[in-house]
């Protein structure tokens, strides 16, 4: 503020002094009287520049007499105004703001014809009320006139003795606050005169005019608001010399100073000035005799003295169309040929161009390129950007009458979301389109017309959603009409829900039929596939119409859309799209918002994706802080995992961040995870990142938000977003917005990339898109598993989802796909084409060239000045991105052959984008603008071309790049300038002076280059900037002079043309691997540069060699070589020299003395101590390059910002202690194991010793005693497989520990197989049973058996620890303590060890057996598709106890004895117990004083007839269940058994009315001879 008011002052001082002669006594005038005319001269400056960076400044004067004439006396005077002779002068000057130039403008005698006009006013009491003018009256020179009434407001208080008082007062810009001082005095001639000083402040007003246009949807962060001052910062004063009193007074004469200083980030920062200065000088008092004609022209009264902004001016054809057409070929030559810096700037004016036309100019420009594609190209991408109700009007009727193809439709219509106010009748054109009655599907379609329609379709409803919602927000009520048809969108379109013969579906019948004269294949097709394409097209509809709804943001349809997410007959991805489009109506309705999102999120029982996505829409509401504070309450209790991880991750990220529009949330959160526990679950479990910053000088920030959120039965995320958010002069703008939502993506990558997947075995890419199911046939423990334990099946997900990308907020468009979007692609594995066709046009160039020009900001806010002429601020922003290439490809012989020997692909891309930003500030009068403007411009290219060739021969890899051709070549360019304009109506290019900056300091340049070699191209970085005094230096420091970065490259003299990579594997045994990796460059003064580097790793010996060639230096050399081995004894593990031959010695230490061959030379040693449980390992080296030297010295020098940084953020104990090293080329770094998974580091540097205590590992730390391979294995097996392996063990002691980590003891029933683990899914790719054995000596033993495809291999423990294997059939002793064999077969793998037997199968199943403990580990790729006794692996643990039933049950015996598979009755030796789905309670029950039949609700294990239960002879075998039974009254008991029993599960659902304790047998005595009558 200190330098705000600095700056007003030095205004003041260099304003001009107005002298105002003295008057006879008799001439003085007291007062404004009727019928008299006032002649003032009336003059107004105004100058833009940057004072603190450069004398440079620009601005234009306004000069004339001012007649006034009064009509009326009374308090309400009525009183004429008008301009004589006004002269507009063009300003430009070198030493701010004294010292200009003045030249006439051209534009002098326009403005003549437009001032001139007289208009009406009311002035009563020193206040200007209302203002009448002719009907023809420009809103802008009327601005002009009011900036003149500006100055007559003066309302004095009428306390005579009050000389300094304040007050909100009316003024052109707004209700303001302002501070008057009066200073009264008498002349020679005794006549009252008043020295007035006012002074307005325009930042402290409660009304100020402003007028802002941009598409950006922004969020207020009042949080922020309340804590930093406004980056605009206003303030005038006036000084009156006044004759007469304070109730009746005449103005001599006044001298106004306006300033209109712009911060746009801090005071440090720079900024943007613009003065007004104005002057009135009373000439001349003449008495009107004569009444004064009235205003002839009809007038009509335009409001009080307020500020109103102009509309758009249209202009005509004849100034519009030679401007497009330069415009238009200017992109053409810039873009198409070369992307030229300035090619942005072109689009900009193109669209500010196209923006002055009215509807038939743009009809005829439609209509003069529509055939010329390249300039009807760049046409479509600007006209979407003006956003005009005409150029609606133009599309539609295009669109309608068919003459706009429906990419162009689309690229149009989406575009037209960027419309900055749209009105009413734009969106009615947009809708009108929209429900275009032949944009429906039809039969005579094809499938790339049906796809192409879909997307213009989706772009329209996308579209209409945003206009409608920008529309809504800015008149504060929304049209019924715009309500009603987002909610009737779905029954717009009656598209044709039956398959056609474009989609690909098995039919069972075809025939060719004719349809309106045209033939058509007519299939038949069964009813399963018609519901599943009418589900596909419908879905398609309704997924279309929520999106819109999203895009709008309605309050109206927070009820429609809750009806849909709560409805669970809609599908899954619906619901969760009905939820995202409640995030723009959260802010609005934050009470209707929660209330329908809280119970859903709060649902245990819900999806997990669902609750996640209420939860992050909940945090939309800008909930209260005890709700946040619940919400982490409320994990305490929480049993989903995947809702947990989320909410706790999100939360510790709120507690985080710096945003400072979320200082609220911020505070709650913080307070939260300090009172509740969080939880983070592992890699598998949905989580919240975030990043961000915020910086208080620039007032900007941002924050990056990532999303990814997993459900069970998703090896990856269903769904994931990214986020910007950019946070900029307290507004809050969501930048971009991209994500992915998709059903089914793990099986699909499952049949791709898991084992037994495509890449692996499948040679038809068809099968791909098709479920597989296994064969199984003659299979009696499948059968007999299905028949008496009748699992369930867990059915894969559908292969569907979408993509959408916003912007600002918006979504712009999405793409939905499904596993028949990917059949239509694709028949019976062969893409749908002509192959021969194909190879023919693939072994021509195939070139594209792609152009998209966009407005990405188009900012523009108007705030009134004194003089009457809008100060505007703009920011405008514009890229072009264009992508050119050719493509060839070949295969030798011919692309279908069965053993081709060579495919070679040539391409060569260049990408090149430009980007445009240009800020202005300035005074904007219409016909000419001046200010000063910051240019900011970004260039990018990158051409590659290059050539690929594999040869199935030679196993050979060839890639060929050609290098740069020029011997300069710019690859990426910025360049920042400061300068001051002049723009004129008449002319779209601006007269500029740039400013260099050296004003404030002097210019500053950095270059740097980086050369591989001597002689090769070299990639420089050359900047120039201007550093701010004061400030640190920092390159494109804002407002301070013109700044450029450019990145080019140079060729040298020995630059190649071409580098050649080859890659090889030359010999290759079991034990040793070679690799050949060959470069040859060709240009230069050597005709062949060759590098070799050939890679050898020795497996027996654990060591590799890497050695490395030149042959344009034959001497030089570089061998690399480690021997892992070594890493047990005191021997070098590590040794590295490289360079040209140099035999010399060196000194490391007292006695050590190293002898290299090479000019550089670096070894590493390690040494281990097993005493002291520690490892050192020492890094020696003689000679290295200078720039390892500089780096290792950088680092020293940055050491102790970095330990202080772990200090900081580990909880580590860190000392450093100074010493003198007898050595300054060794370093010896030591590792002490301490607890079970800490260490100590000791690291010995030349200068200090650096010791770090108590840093925690995440595997145990006895690593560091083992040898590499050994360190290797344990680090894999307790880090990568505790996520990556699900595990299942049982031990001896019978506790079972799930794939999910849930543990739980069960007794098995002697003889009884359980399933163990199963495939769930469809495939049915594996079993794995388990039962116990009793052997001679009483001792139960554990039997597995395991079923793989059509394979069954048993694993049997007998005594003398003896396991028996048999495959098949086939029976194998081993005996474990003296045999190691591995046995291979087609399916499977069986490794038997002295502890253990490992089967390994390629499905991805392990199975380790030994006679004490069995291990079932799988691939992650069974995520969600197992069952059995070790769980459902979905990672969560709440509801880990499911039965076959697919019922959930809270009882672990309950849940094991469910996978039991029951005996076939009283067969001796194998399982007697039977499954009886009812089981009738048998004690007598009554319900009141009738008789009621009791019936379980779960099936129930007991002996069959003629057996008897275990327990009744040995009470140790008893095992209780608690069962759940379902009582009614009955009155024949045998009867309703018999009924309920022949309906098996019907009674699965019922409610449980009586819980009892059943005891199930261990096992079953059966006799012929023994029968008692039973009582169980």
């Amino acid at each position: 503020m200190k330098a705000f008011i600095l700056a007003l002052c030095v205004a003041v001082a260099c304003a001009e002094t107005i002298y105002l002669p003295r008057q006879q006594s008799r001439e003085y005038e007291t007062r404004f009287e009727a019928k008299k005319s006032y002649l003032y001269k009336y003059e107004t400056i105004v100058l833009s520049g940057f004072p603190q960076s450069g004398k440079e400044f620009q601005g234009h004067k306004l000069n004339t007499f001012v007649n006034i004439t009064f009509m009326t006396e009374g308090i309400n005077k009525r009183a004429f105004l008008q301009l004589v002779e006004p002269q507009l002068l063009e300003v430009n000057g070198t030493v701010f703001p004294t010292n200009f130039t003045v030249n006439e403008s051209s534009m002098s005698e326009n403005l003549k014809l437009q001032l001139t006009n007289r208009i009406e006013f009311h002035y009563s009491l020193g206040n200007v009320t209302e203002v009448f003018a002719p009907t023809n009256e420009t809103e802008w020179t009327l601005n002009i006139k009011r900036g003149i009434l500006n100055i007559f407001i003066l309302r004095l208080e009428d306390d005579e003795d009050s000389t300094v008082f304040s007050r909100y007062e009316e003024g052109i810009s707004g209700i303001c606050d302002t501070m008057y001082q009066i200073e009264k005095r008498r002349n020679i001639d005794e006549i009252l005169m008043m020295n007035i000083t006012k002074v307005r402040d325009f930042t402290n007003c409660t009304y100020t005019p402003t007028k802002l246009d941009t598409r950006a949807e922004t969020k207020t962060c009042i949080a922020c608001e309340d804590t930093k001052t406004s980056s605009l910062k206003s303030m005038a004063t006036f000084h009156y010399n006044v004759t007469g009193s304070r109730t009746n007074f005449i103005i001599d004469s006044v001298l106004v100073h306006g300033l209109y200083v712009f911060y746009p980030y801090s005071i440090e920062g720079g900024s943007a000035r613009t003065l007004v200065n104005q002057s009135l000088v009373l000439v001349n008092v003449t008495k009107t005799t004569d009444v004064v004609p009235e205003i002839t022209i009809e007038k009509k009264s335009f409001g009080g003295i307020f500020h109103t902004f102009p509309k758009l001016m249209k202009s005509s054809s004849a100034d519009i169309i030679p401007k497009v057409e330069f415009f238009l070929e200017q992109l053409k030559e810039t873009v198409q040929e070369s992307m030229a810096i300035d090619a942005p700037s072109h689009f900009i004016h193109l669209v500010n161009v196209l923006r002055l036309a009215d509807y038939d100019t743009l009809f005829q420009i439609w209509e003069k390129y529509e055939l010329i594609e390249q300039k009807k190209e760049w046409l479509l991408e600007a006209l979407p950007l003006i956003g005009t109700e005409e150029v609606t009007k133009l599309m539609k009727v295009k669109i309608l009458e068919e003459n706009i193809k429906f990419k162009e439709a689309e690229k149009f219509l989406t575009k037209l979301t960027f419309t900055k106010k749209p009105t009413e009748i734009m969106i009615d054109n947009v809708l009108d389109i929209c429900r275009n009655e032949k944009w429906n599907l039809t039969y005579e379609m094809s499938r790339t017309e049906m796809m192409e329609m879909i997307r213009a379709r989706r772009a329209c409803w996308l579209t209409l959603g945003n206009l409608v919602g920008e529309f809504c927000n800015e008149k504060r009520y929304c049209p019924t009409k715009y309500v009603v048809a987002f909610s009737r969108c779905e029954d717009i379109y009656t598209d044709i829900v039956d398959p056609t013969e474009f989609d690909v579906f098995e039919t069972l019948s075809q025939k060719i039929i004719s349809v309106n004269g045209k033939l058509k294949i007519d299939s038949t097709y069964d009813d399963a596939t018609v519901k599943r394409v009418k589900e596909i097209r419908e879905t398609e509809v309704k997924l279309m119409c929520i999106n819109s709804m999203g895009n709008a943001g309605l309050r109206d349809h927070v009820f429609e859309l809750t009806k849909i997410v709560e409805d669970p007959k809609n599908r899954l991805g619906i619901r969760v799209a009905a939820v995202h489009a409640m995030r723009k109506i959260a802010p609005k309705e934050p009470k209707k918002v929660l209330s329908s999102l809280l119970p859903i999120m709060r649902d245990p029982f819900s999806d997990e994706e669902l609750r996640i996505i209420c939860y992050l829409v909940a945090m939309e509401c800008q909930p209260r802080p005890t709700l946040l504070v619940s919400f982490a309450e409320n994990l305490k209790n929480e049993t989903s995992k995947q809702f947990r991880t989320f909410v706790s991750s999100h939360l510790m990220n709120l507690a985080k961040s710096e945003d400072p529009c979320k200082k609220k949330l911020i505070k709650a959160a913080k307070y939260a995870i300090e009172t509740t526990k969080l939880y983070n679950d592992g890699p598998f479990y949905s989580k919240n990142r975030q990043i961000s910053v915020f910086n208080d000088d620039f007032q900007a920030g941002g924050t990056i938000e990532m999303n990814t959120i997993f459900t069970p039965g998703n090896l990856l995320p269903r769904s994931a977003n990214t986020k910007l958010n950019l946070n900029i002069l307290g507004k809050s703008l969501d930048v971009f917005e991209f994500g992915y939502r998709a059903e089914g993506l793990t099986n699909v990558l499952e049949k791709m990339f898991a084992p037994e997947g495509f890449w692996y075995k499948r040679t038809n890419l068809m099968n791909f898109l098709k479920r597989s199911t296994r064969s199984i046939t003659g299979e009696s423990l499948e059968e007999m598993i299905k028949q008496k334990v009748k699992p369930f099946t867990s059915e894969p997900e559908p292969s569907q989802g979408y993509t959408w990308f916003k912007i600002f907020g918006q979504e712009m468009s999405y793409e939905a796909f499904n596993k028949e979007f990917f059949k239509s692609i694709l028949t019976e594995g062969k893409i749908r084409t002509n192959f021969k066709d194909l190879e023919t046009q693939l072994r021509e160039p195939q070139t594209f060239n792609w152009n998209k020009g966009m407005l990405l900001l188009d900012y523009q806010r108007q705030v009134p000045t004194i003089c009457g002429m809008p100060l505007s601020l703009n920011i405008t922003m514009a890229s072009i991105v264009t992508l050119e290439g050719e493509v060839m490809m070949r295969v030798t012989p011919f692309m279908l052959s069965k053993n081709p020997t060579d495919i070679a692909s040539n391409i060569k891309i260049k990408p090149r984008m430009a980007l445009n930003v240009v800020s202005k500030m300035g005074i904007d009068c219409t016909l000419i603008k001046t200010g000063v403007a910051m240019n900011t411009t970004m260039n990018f290219t990158l051409p590659v071309e290059s050539e690929v060739v594999y040869s199935f021969g030679q196993k050979k890899l060839r890639l060929d790049i050609e290098n740069q051709k020029n011997d300069y070549f710019n690859v990426f360019s910025l360049n920042h300038t400061l300068y001051t304009f002049t723009s004129k109506m008449d002319c779209p290019c601006d007269n500029f002076t740039i400013i260099n900056g050296s004003f404030t300091n002097n210019i500053t340049n950095t270059s740097s280059c980086f050369q591989a070699f001597n002689g090769s191209t070299q990639l420089c970085s050359n900047m120039t900037y201007v550093p701010r005094l004061g400030v640190r230096k920092a390159p494109f420091r804002p407002l301070v002079g013109s700044s450029s970065w450019n990145i080019y490259a140079m060729r040298g003299v020995n630059s190649s043309e071409r580098i050649i990579f080859e890659y090889s594997t030359p010999t290759t045994t079991t034990n040793i691997t070679n690799r050949l990796l060959t470069v040859r460059t060709f240009g230069g003064y050597s005709p062949e540069t060759l590098f070799t580097l050939n890679f050898t790793l020795d497996k027996p010996e654990e060591k590799f060699n890497l050695t490395i060639r030149r042959s344009d230096v034959p001497d030089w050399f570089c061998n690399i070589t480690c021997k892992v081995m070594a890493i047990n004894r005191s021997e070098v593990n590590f040794t590295m020299e490289w360079g040209l031959p140099k035999n010399y010695s060196y000194n490391i230490t007292d006695g050590k003395i190293l002898y290299p061959t090479r000019e550089f030379f670096v070894m590493v040693n390690s040494v281990r101590n097993i005493t002291f449980r520690n490892r050192t390992f020492e890094i020696t080296w003689a000679e290295v390059p200078q720039w390892l030297q500089n780096f290792t010295s950088d680092v020293r020098m940055k050491l102790p910002v970095i330990l202080n940084n772990m200090w900081l953020i580990e909880d580590l104990d860190i000392t450093r202690i100074p010493k003198l090293s007898t050595s300054n080329h060794t370093i010896n770094i030591t590792l002490q194991a301490k607890k079970e998974r800490t260490i100590d580091i000791i690291m010995d540097l030349p200068l200090q010793r650096v010791q770090i205590f108590n840093m925690t590992l995440p595997t145990r730390s006895d690593i560091i005693q083992k040898r590499v391979p050994l360190v290797l294995k344990q680090f894999k097996r307790e880090v990568t497989d505790k996520f990556f392996r699900p595990t299942c063990t049982l031990n001896n002691f019978n506790n079972f520990t799930t794939f999910d980590g849930v543990n739980y003891r069960y007794r098995m029933p002697v003889t009884c197989p359980h399933i163990l683990a199963r495939d769930c899914s469809p495939e049915q790719r594996f079993t794995v049973l388990l039962q116990n054995r009793t052997m001679a000596d009483n001792t139960v033993k554990k039997v597995v058996t395991i079923r793989v495809g059509d394979h069954q291999i048993l694993l049997d423990s007998h005594l003398n620890k003896t396991i028996k294997i048999e495959v098949d059939g086939e029976n194998l002793w081993i005996n474990s303590y003296n045999l190691t064999q591995n046995f291979t077969f087609a399916t499977f793998r069986i490794n038997v060890s002295r502890t253990e037997v490992n089967v390994t199968t390629p499905i991805g199943l392990t199975v380790i057996f030994n006679t004490e403990n069995v291990t079932t580990v799988l691939t992650p790729w069974y995520y969600n598709q197992t069952c059995g006794m070790c769980g459902d692996f979905n990672g969560e643990t709440a509801y880990e106890y499911v039965t076959p039933e697919n019922q959930i049950t809270s009882n672990s015996t309950k849940f094991a004895m469910s996978w039991l598979v029951p005996g076939d009755g009283n067969t001796a030796g194998s399982c007697n117990l039977i499954k009886k789905y009812v089981y009738p309670l048998p004690d007598q029950v009554y319900m009141g004083k009738k008789q009621a039949v009791c019936l379980s609700t779960e099936p129930v294990f007991t002996c069959p007839e003629d057996c008897v239960p275990a327990f009744l002879l040995d009470t140790t075998t008893r095992v209780s269940k608690s069962v759940g039974f379902n009582c009614f009254e009955t009155k024949n008991r045998e009867e309703d058994i018999a009924k309920y029993t022949k309906k098996g599960k019907s009674l699965y659902n019922k409610r449980v009315t009586l819980e009892k304790e059943v005891s199930i047998p261990d096992y079953c005595i059966c006799s012929t001879t023994y029968n008692p009558k039973r009582r169980y």
